[in-house]
């Protein structure tokens, strides 16, 4: 559980190299909360529309409680996916992370 939040941080910390130190707080918890509702965390699949259906299995927040809910004995499936799909989640955020980092970098110091 420790290592699939790894990519969530990687996603914070590429957000809060592009946002506004001053707005950035409210700006990742409104995107978590939209992410995390719209992979199915806070209500069930079934009750989603259907693009969201199809897409929320593909989600980090819907491929982290596939883990959580494994964690606790309720078994989903399979989460081999899961910790694989999780894990290109943070290659690609944190490759988003020290992107943003070189950028905001480069702007400060010229």
């Amino acid at each position: 559980m420790v290592l699939g939040a790894l990519p969530f941080v990687a996603l914070g910390f590429a957000i809060g190299n592009v946002i506004n130190p001053t707005g950035v707080g409210p700006i990742i918890n409104l995107s978590f909360f939209a992410l995390s509702f719209a992979s199915g965390i806070f209500v069930p699949l079934s009750q989603l529309p259907d693009v969201l259906q199809n897409i929320a299995p593909y989600s980090p927040f819907y491929l982290l409680g596939q883990l959580a809910w494994h964690a606790i004995g309720a078994q989903t499936g399979s989460i081999s996916n899961a910790i694989w799909l999780l894990a290109l989640y943070g290659i690609i955020f944190f490759g988003l992370a020290v992107f943003a980092f070189r950028r905001e970098e480069q702007h400060t110091f010229g």
